[in-house]
């Protein structure tokens, strides 16, 4: 009977001491200035968390400064770096002394797959060699007419705007993201979303993995995952929709791929021209068809991604 009360209370014991005494008061993140815990089980996904975090980052950004810790589920702390130079040396000057974090890598790799974004060490230094051609002075020249015609057509919106409505001021800030999408469809892949005029299925696709019914998928939810990854397969209506989107995004990143391989005349898109570099390396060197895929889609993601 002992030895079962004993085993109790050594499971609550370390229950305590992993997720309340270590994490907030002898970890060495816990130094560290940030918001009071306001629940012992979620963290901050009770407070700062649960709202805009935009505008509640931003607020502790000022209120803190470039640093600052936070806790997540079961009080696990986490940093925000804000702090330009820290940035700069964490993700440039010193990049691959620090491993990449994914707030969930099941679905981080669910969505973008062998991309860049994902991979770390000689692979990372392998792709990141691959793709610095395609951003070249000589590759960013190459896009000059159609930033300019991005720009004519964005003006060409605004004068009709004004002139059938005779309005003195007129909403920019939906108009804009459009057309940064176009610009970039094109520029990367030659690839029209025709955003201004059509709901782009790419688009539609995205936009169901970062909102559920309209609303932001809980960052709650998103840990939960993490811990227990079968979350993700109860057959529920968030389920489907989000498997119904990364199939569509595969299918489309997949069909964008197989197109640049299979033509016979190239463009000068990103896509295109990463293509054609591929194809001109030792077979040892060259990226893999699902890597070159995973680029496509982490273009994709971070694109349509800013546009929602």
């Amino acid at each position: 009977m002992y030895y079962y009360l004993i085993a109790i209370f050594s499971l609550i014991g370390y229950i305590l001491y992993k997720c309340y005494i270590y994490p907030l008061y002898l970890s060495p993140l816990s130094k560290l200035p940030g918001p009071p815990v306001s629940n012992l089980i979620l963290g901050h996904y009770t407070s700062i968390l649960n709202n805009k975090q935009g505008e509640t980052f931003t607020h502790l950004i000022k209120k803190y400064g470039g640093i600052f810790r936070y806790n997540v589920l079961l009080n696990k702390p986490y940093l925000s770096i804000s702090d330009q130079k820290l940035v700069q040396q964490i993700l440039i000057t010193r990049a691959y002394e620090f491993p990449k974090f994914f707030l969930n890598k099941i679905l981080t790799k669910e969505l973008v797959g062998e991309s860049i974004s994902f991979t770390q060490g000689d692979a990372h230094k392998r792709q990141r060699k691959m793709m610095n051609p395609s951003f070249s002075i000589a590759a960013v020249k190459e896009m000059i007419p159609l930033l300019v015609q991005a720009g004519h057509k964005l003006k060409d919106n605004w004068m009709k705007q004004i002139g059938n409505k005779k309005e003195e001021r007129i909403t920019i800030t939906e108009l804009i993201p459009k057309i940064t999408l176009d610009i970039i469809g094109l520029v990367g892949f030659n690839y029209e979303f025709n955003s201004t005029t059509t709901d782009s299925e790419l688009a539609r696709a995205y936009h169901s993995l970062v909102s559920g019914g309209g609303d932001v998928v809980s960052p709650l939810l998103i840990e939960l995952i993490s811990y227990f990854p079968f979350i993700r397969n109860i057959p529920t209506d968030f389920a489907k929709q989000r498997w119904d989107a990364i199939k569509r995004i595969n299918n489309i990143s997949n069909q964008l791929v197989a197109d640049k391989k299979n033509a016979t005349i190239r463009g000068k898109d990103f896509l295109s021209l990463l293509v054609q570099a591929n194809e001109g390396l030792p077979v040892d060197e060259q990226l893999t068809h699902d890597e070159l895929i995973g680029l496509v889609k982490i273009y994709l993601k971070y694109t349509i991604y800013n546009f929602y």
